[in-house]
Protein backbone atom coordinates (compact mmCIF):
# COMPACT_ATOMS: atom_id res chain seq x y z
CA UNK A 1 0.00 0.00 0.00
CA UNK A 2 1.46 3.41 -0.80
CA UNK A 3 2.35 5.48 2.47
CA UNK A 4 4.06 2.51 4.11
CA UNK A 5 0.39 1.52 5.90
CA UNK A 6 -0.25 -2.08 6.56
CA UNK A 7 -3.48 -3.45 6.06
CA UNK A 8 -3.75 -3.90 9.42
CA UNK A 9 -3.33 -0.06 9.87
CA UNK A 10 -5.80 0.86 7.34
CA UNK A 11 -8.47 -1.37 8.71
CA UNK A 12 -8.26 0.27 12.18
CA UNK A 13 -8.41 3.66 10.68
CA UNK A 14 -11.42 2.98 8.64
CA UNK A 15 -12.60 1.44 12.14
CA UNK A 16 -12.16 4.24 13.69
CA UNK A 17 -13.86 6.62 11.52
CA UNK A 18 -16.93 4.43 11.38
CA UNK A 19 -16.69 5.06 14.68
CA UNK A 20 -16.84 9.04 14.59
CA UNK A 21 -19.23 9.07 12.06
CA UNK A 22 -21.93 6.28 13.10
CA UNK A 23 -21.51 6.72 16.78
CA UNK A 24 -22.03 10.35 17.48
CA UNK A 25 -24.66 11.53 20.06
CA UNK A 26 -25.28 14.51 22.54
CA UNK A 27 -26.04 16.79 19.30
CA UNK A 28 -22.39 17.40 18.28
CA UNK A 29 -22.63 19.10 15.21
CA UNK A 30 -20.98 17.09 11.95
CA UNK A 31 -20.56 16.99 8.40
CA UNK A 32 -22.67 14.77 5.73
CA UNK A 33 -21.02 14.36 2.69
CA UNK A 34 -22.93 13.83 -0.37
CA UNK A 35 -21.71 12.21 -3.48
CA UNK A 36 -23.08 13.32 -6.33
CA UNK A 37 -22.05 10.71 -8.84
CA UNK A 38 -24.81 10.00 -11.60
CA UNK A 39 -22.98 9.52 -15.01
CA UNK A 40 -19.78 10.26 -13.43
CA UNK A 41 -16.85 7.51 -13.42
CA UNK A 42 -13.50 7.01 -11.10
CA UNK A 43 -10.14 6.72 -12.82
CA UNK A 44 -7.57 5.61 -11.36
CA UNK A 45 -6.64 6.94 -8.34
CA UNK A 46 -8.32 9.74 -8.79
CA UNK A 47 -12.26 10.84 -8.10
CA UNK A 48 -13.77 13.58 -10.47
CA UNK A 49 -17.49 13.67 -9.34
CA UNK A 50 -18.79 17.30 -7.62
CA UNK A 51 -18.69 17.07 -3.63
CA UNK A 52 -20.84 18.87 -1.76
CA UNK A 53 -21.16 19.49 1.95
CA UNK A 54 -23.85 20.23 4.26
CA UNK A 55 -23.13 21.33 7.66
CA UNK A 56 -25.65 19.12 10.08
CA UNK A 57 -27.08 21.32 12.66
CA UNK A 58 -26.83 20.18 15.98
CA UNK A 59 -29.55 17.87 17.55
CA UNK A 60 -30.56 17.73 13.40
CA UNK A 61 -32.47 14.27 12.69
CA UNK A 62 -31.32 11.79 11.34
CA UNK A 63 -32.26 10.81 7.50
CA UNK A 64 -35.24 9.10 7.39
CA UNK A 65 -34.56 4.98 6.31
CA UNK A 66 -35.78 3.74 3.61
CA UNK A 67 -36.95 0.30 3.74
CA UNK A 68 -38.76 -2.41 1.33
CA UNK A 69 -41.33 -5.06 3.01
CA UNK A 70 -42.72 -4.58 6.54
CA UNK A 71 -40.93 -5.45 9.80
CA UNK A 72 -42.71 -8.62 10.91
CA UNK A 73 -40.95 -11.10 13.38
CA UNK A 74 -41.37 -13.82 10.57
CA UNK A 75 -39.10 -11.30 7.83
CA UNK A 76 -35.68 -12.21 7.13
CA UNK A 77 -34.08 -8.83 7.40
CA UNK A 78 -31.54 -7.52 5.20
CA UNK A 79 -29.07 -4.66 5.22
CA UNK A 80 -28.45 -3.35 1.26
CA UNK A 81 -25.34 -1.40 0.77
CA UNK A 82 -24.83 -0.17 -2.44
CA UNK A 83 -25.55 2.20 -5.44
CA UNK A 84 -27.69 3.22 -8.56
CA UNK A 85 -27.42 -0.52 -9.70
CA UNK A 86 -29.33 -2.06 -6.72
CA UNK A 87 -31.75 0.87 -6.83
CA UNK A 88 -32.53 1.03 -10.83
CA UNK A 89 -35.78 -0.69 -11.59
CA UNK A 90 -36.53 -1.17 -7.37
CA UNK A 91 -34.52 -4.44 -7.50
CA UNK A 92 -34.75 -4.76 -3.79
CA UNK A 93 -38.95 -4.83 -4.45
CA UNK A 94 -37.95 -7.63 -7.13
CA UNK A 95 -36.36 -9.97 -4.81
CA UNK A 96 -39.19 -8.87 -1.97
CA UNK A 97 -41.70 -10.04 -4.80
CA UNK A 98 -39.81 -13.30 -5.66
CA UNK A 99 -39.74 -14.19 -2.23
CA UNK A 100 -43.48 -13.61 -1.58
CA UNK A 101 -44.38 -15.51 -4.86
CA UNK A 102 -42.77 -18.50 -4.17
CA UNK A 103 -43.99 -18.40 -0.50
CA UNK A 104 -40.99 -17.87 1.14
CA UNK A 105 -39.85 -15.93 4.54
CA UNK A 106 -41.11 -11.69 3.63
CA UNK A 107 -37.80 -9.82 3.12
CA UNK A 108 -37.54 -6.55 4.69
CA UNK A 109 -34.80 -4.44 3.58
CA UNK A 110 -33.08 -1.56 4.42
CA UNK A 111 -31.69 0.20 1.46
CA UNK A 112 -28.42 2.29 1.98
CA UNK A 113 -28.02 3.02 -1.55
CA UNK A 114 -26.86 6.14 -2.67
CA UNK A 115 -26.11 7.23 -6.70
CA UNK A 116 -22.36 6.16 -7.57
CA UNK A 117 -21.22 5.45 -4.08
CA UNK A 118 -18.49 3.55 -3.48
CA UNK A 119 -17.75 1.25 -0.01
CA UNK A 120 -15.00 4.35 1.03
CA UNK A 121 -18.12 6.84 0.52
CA UNK A 122 -20.61 4.85 2.79
CA UNK A 123 -17.85 4.35 5.23
CA UNK A 124 -17.65 8.19 5.99
CA UNK A 125 -21.38 8.96 6.49
CA UNK A 126 -21.22 6.05 9.02
CA UNK A 127 -25.26 5.22 7.87
CA UNK A 128 -24.06 1.81 7.49
CA UNK A 129 -22.69 0.77 10.91
CA UNK A 130 -25.34 3.19 12.75
CA UNK A 131 -28.03 1.03 10.99
CA UNK A 132 -26.63 -2.32 11.75
CA UNK A 133 -25.91 -1.78 15.60
CA UNK A 134 -29.26 -0.36 15.95
CA UNK A 135 -31.51 -3.74 15.47
CA UNK A 136 -31.09 -7.44 14.97
CA UNK A 137 -30.28 -8.45 11.32
CA UNK A 138 -29.82 -11.60 9.23
CA UNK A 139 -28.08 -10.80 6.31
CA UNK A 140 -25.74 -7.56 4.94
CA UNK A 141 -25.57 -7.57 1.14
CA UNK A 142 -22.39 -5.48 0.18
CA UNK A 143 -22.92 -3.91 -3.88
CA UNK A 144 -19.45 -2.00 -4.64
CA UNK A 145 -19.64 0.88 -7.08
CA UNK A 146 -18.93 -1.19 -10.56
CA UNK A 147 -15.33 -0.16 -11.46
CA UNK A 148 -14.01 -0.38 -8.74
CA UNK A 149 -13.36 -4.47 -7.91
CA UNK A 150 -11.63 -4.04 -11.63
CA UNK A 151 -8.95 -1.71 -10.24
CA UNK A 152 -5.14 -3.13 -9.31
CA UNK A 153 -4.91 -5.21 -6.27
CA UNK A 154 -3.61 -2.08 -4.31
CA UNK A 155 -6.56 0.14 -4.44
CA UNK A 156 -8.86 -2.65 -4.23
CA UNK A 157 -7.21 -3.39 -0.85
CA UNK A 158 -7.03 0.23 0.19
CA UNK A 159 -10.38 1.48 -1.38
CA UNK A 160 -12.81 -1.84 -1.22
CA UNK A 161 -11.28 -4.61 0.60
CA UNK A 162 -10.42 -2.04 4.09
CA UNK A 163 -13.82 -0.92 4.18
CA UNK A 164 -15.88 -3.81 3.22
CA UNK A 165 -14.42 -4.84 6.85
CA UNK A 166 -15.65 -2.40 8.92
CA UNK A 167 -19.05 -3.54 7.80
CA UNK A 168 -18.26 -7.07 7.79
CA UNK A 169 -17.82 -6.93 11.64
CA UNK A 170 -20.19 -4.71 12.36
CA UNK A 171 -22.90 -7.23 10.25
CA UNK A 172 -21.06 -10.12 12.70
CA UNK A 173 -22.00 -7.84 15.89
CA UNK A 174 -25.60 -7.63 14.44
CA UNK A 175 -25.78 -11.12 13.89
CA UNK A 176 -26.10 -10.97 10.26
CA UNK A 177 -23.76 -12.84 7.68
CA UNK A 178 -22.25 -11.02 4.91
CA UNK A 179 -22.90 -11.23 0.82
CA UNK A 180 -21.07 -9.66 -1.60
CA UNK A 181 -22.69 -8.80 -4.90
CA UNK A 182 -20.66 -9.34 -7.82
CA UNK A 183 -21.97 -6.12 -10.27
CA UNK A 184 -21.84 -7.04 -13.94
CA UNK A 185 -19.46 -5.13 -15.97
CA UNK A 186 -20.58 -2.32 -18.54
CA UNK A 187 -21.50 -2.95 -21.95
CA UNK A 188 -18.08 -2.07 -23.81
CA UNK A 189 -16.21 -2.43 -20.91
CA UNK A 190 -14.31 0.75 -18.52
CA UNK A 191 -13.84 2.66 -21.36
CA UNK A 192 -12.74 5.51 -19.43
CA UNK A 193 -9.59 3.87 -18.28
CA UNK A 194 -8.62 1.32 -20.75
CA UNK A 195 -9.56 2.70 -24.15
CA UNK A 196 -9.20 -0.95 -25.58
CA UNK A 197 -11.36 -2.46 -22.98
CA UNK A 198 -14.20 -4.83 -24.03
CA UNK A 199 -17.14 -6.23 -21.69
CA UNK A 200 -15.51 -9.85 -21.77
CA UNK A 201 -11.94 -8.37 -20.32
CA UNK A 202 -13.50 -5.90 -17.97
CA UNK A 203 -15.65 -9.20 -16.59
CA UNK A 204 -12.46 -11.43 -16.03
CA UNK A 205 -11.25 -8.25 -14.18
CA UNK A 206 -14.07 -8.00 -12.19
CA UNK A 207 -14.22 -11.53 -11.11
CA UNK A 208 -10.55 -11.47 -9.67
CA UNK A 209 -12.05 -8.22 -7.60
CA UNK A 210 -14.87 -10.29 -6.31
CA UNK A 211 -13.46 -13.28 -5.58
CA UNK A 212 -10.69 -11.41 -3.52
CA UNK A 213 -12.78 -9.59 -1.50
CA UNK A 214 -15.21 -12.73 -0.95
CA UNK A 215 -12.26 -14.65 0.81
CA UNK A 216 -10.92 -11.61 2.64
CA UNK A 217 -14.37 -11.65 4.41
CA UNK A 218 -14.78 -14.92 4.65
CA UNK A 219 -18.23 -13.91 2.42
CA UNK A 220 -21.09 -15.69 0.34
CA UNK A 221 -20.23 -14.24 -3.34
CA UNK A 222 -23.70 -13.52 -4.98
CA UNK A 223 -22.65 -13.88 -8.99
CA UNK A 224 -24.52 -11.10 -10.59
CA UNK A 225 -21.83 -11.00 -13.04
CA UNK A 226 -21.65 -14.66 -14.18
CA UNK A 227 -25.40 -14.55 -14.98
CA UNK A 228 -25.32 -11.36 -16.78
CA UNK A 229 -22.30 -12.85 -18.83
CA UNK A 230 -24.44 -16.22 -19.47
CA UNK A 231 -27.21 -14.57 -20.23
CA UNK A 232 -25.82 -12.17 -22.65
CA UNK A 233 -24.24 -14.94 -24.17
CA UNK A 234 -27.41 -16.86 -25.04
CA UNK A 235 -29.55 -13.96 -25.62
CA UNK A 236 -27.03 -11.22 -26.67
CA UNK A 237 -30.57 -9.59 -28.20
CA UNK A 238 -32.33 -9.70 -24.63
CA UNK A 239 -31.57 -6.11 -23.10
CA UNK A 240 -29.90 -6.29 -19.80
CA UNK A 241 -28.23 -2.79 -19.98
CA UNK A 242 -29.46 0.57 -19.73
CA UNK A 243 -29.37 2.63 -22.73
CA UNK A 244 -26.21 4.07 -20.99
CA UNK A 245 -24.26 0.57 -21.19
CA UNK A 246 -23.34 0.69 -17.51
CA UNK A 247 -27.08 0.60 -15.27
CA UNK A 248 -29.50 -2.40 -15.56
CA UNK A 249 -32.41 -2.51 -17.81
CA UNK A 250 -35.86 -4.01 -16.37
CA UNK A 251 -34.30 -7.67 -17.04
CA UNK A 252 -30.52 -7.14 -15.59
CA UNK A 253 -32.29 -5.88 -12.65
CA UNK A 254 -34.76 -8.72 -12.80
CA UNK A 255 -31.76 -10.94 -13.36
CA UNK A 256 -29.79 -9.43 -10.64
CA UNK A 257 -32.98 -10.32 -8.13
CA UNK A 258 -33.12 -13.45 -9.18
CA UNK A 259 -29.80 -14.60 -8.44
CA UNK A 260 -29.88 -12.41 -4.81
CA UNK A 261 -33.02 -14.29 -3.89
CA UNK A 262 -31.11 -17.53 -4.15
CA UNK A 263 -28.68 -16.33 -2.02
CA UNK A 264 -30.60 -14.56 0.35
CA UNK A 265 -33.57 -17.54 0.77
CA UNK A 266 -31.05 -20.60 -0.75
CA UNK A 267 -33.49 -21.55 -2.83
CA UNK A 268 -33.29 -21.66 -6.92
CA UNK A 269 -35.08 -19.10 -8.67
CA UNK A 270 -37.25 -21.18 -10.77
CA UNK A 271 -40.97 -21.79 -11.77
CA UNK A 272 -41.75 -18.91 -9.63
CA UNK A 273 -44.75 -17.43 -10.50
CA UNK A 274 -43.48 -13.59 -10.85
CA UNK A 275 -41.88 -11.82 -14.07
CA UNK A 276 -41.28 -8.26 -12.89
CA UNK A 277 -43.26 -6.63 -16.12
CA UNK A 278 -41.46 -9.25 -18.55
CA UNK A 279 -42.55 -11.27 -21.14
CA UNK A 280 -42.95 -14.74 -19.39
CA UNK A 281 -40.43 -16.44 -21.71
CA UNK A 282 -38.33 -13.76 -20.81
CA UNK A 283 -38.79 -14.00 -16.83
CA UNK A 284 -38.18 -18.05 -17.41
CA UNK A 285 -34.96 -18.03 -19.42
CA UNK A 286 -33.73 -15.39 -17.10
CA UNK A 287 -34.74 -17.63 -13.72
CA UNK A 288 -32.86 -20.64 -15.58
CA UNK A 289 -29.54 -18.69 -16.34
CA UNK A 290 -29.63 -17.63 -12.12
CA UNK A 291 -30.31 -21.20 -11.73
CA UNK A 292 -26.96 -21.94 -13.19
CA UNK A 293 -25.31 -19.99 -10.72
CA UNK A 294 -26.77 -20.97 -8.08
CA UNK A 295 -24.89 -24.34 -7.06
CA UNK A 296 -21.93 -22.23 -7.71
CA UNK A 297 -22.28 -19.58 -5.55
CA UNK A 298 -19.21 -20.47 -2.82
CA UNK A 299 -17.05 -22.32 -5.05
CA UNK A 300 -14.60 -20.99 -7.58
CA UNK A 301 -16.54 -19.96 -10.71
CA UNK A 302 -15.36 -19.81 -14.28
CA UNK A 303 -15.64 -16.67 -15.41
Amino acid sequence: MRGGLSAAAVVGLLGTCAWLWGTESGGRARESIRQELRDQVYGEGEMVPEVRRDERKPGAHRPRLRTVGEDVPEALRVVFVGNSHSSHNAMTVEIAELARAAGQRPLYGALLLRNGARFQDHLQRGRVTEVLAQARWDVLVLQEQQQWASFNASQRAREMIAPARVFDLAAEGAGARTVVMATWARRDGDLHNRPDDSFAAMHARLMVGYRELRDELGATLAPVAVAWKRAHEQRPELPLWADDGMHPAPGGSYLAACVLYQVLYGKPALGIPYAGGLEATDAQFLQSVAASVHAAADAPLEP
